[in-house]
């Protein structure tokens, strides 16, 4: 469980919304939509807006370039 990341992350965001994420699944493969948020702290996804973040996937040395 993630703890100490509230919204006041939002503050220092760069990028938030919606995300297609791939699914294997038992029964079937499917995409599920996932909330995310790009700070300075890292990607932050959730489930819902405004729910607690399901997992922070940090950054530290990665580069982020647009796709274009």
């Amino acid at each position: 469980m993630i703890i100490n990341v509230t919204e006041q992350n939002y503050e220092y965001c760069s990028k938030m919304g919606f995300l297609s994420k791939y699914c294997l699944g038992i029964f079937r493969n499917s995409f599920v939509e996932k909330w995310a948020v790009l700070t300075n702290v890292g990607l932050l996804y959730y489930d819902e807006p405004g729910k607690v973040p399901k997992k922070l996937i940090t950054l530290v040395g990665c580069t982020i370039s647009k796709v274009l």
